[in-house]
């Protein structure tokens, strides 16, 4: 799943607008419309802020759950989809 898919599908389940996104995200309604066509990706940096995957689902359930989107819904979302990321792929090993 690519990140513009990511972003529009976790938007658009909230019932968010790209302005209240954005407000949220501390960016512009444009940026967000940027990545939702996939003409730019979130800046990260370069650097990973949450250091284990536990830590980022609970930094996100903590700000994207609500009232149309319970905290158990969400925690169970973000347990799906996130390991699907290539950041968090898990490696296979090979014998």
């Amino acid at each position: 799943m690519e990140t513009k898919d990511v972003i529009l599908e976790l938007r658009a389940k909230n019932g968010l607008s790209q302005d209240e996104l954005a407000e949220k995200v501390y960016v512009t309604r444009q940026a967000v419309s940027r990545w939702e066509n996939g003409e730019t990706v979130p800046n990260t940096d370069g650097k990973f802020v949450y250091k284990s995957l536990d830590e980022l689902t609970d930094f996100l359930v903590g700000h994207m759950s609500n009232e149309k989107w319970p905290p158990d819904q969400a925690r169970a979302y973000f347990e799906e989809q996130l390991p699907k990321l290539k950041r968090w792929k898990k490696k296979k090993k090979i014998d």
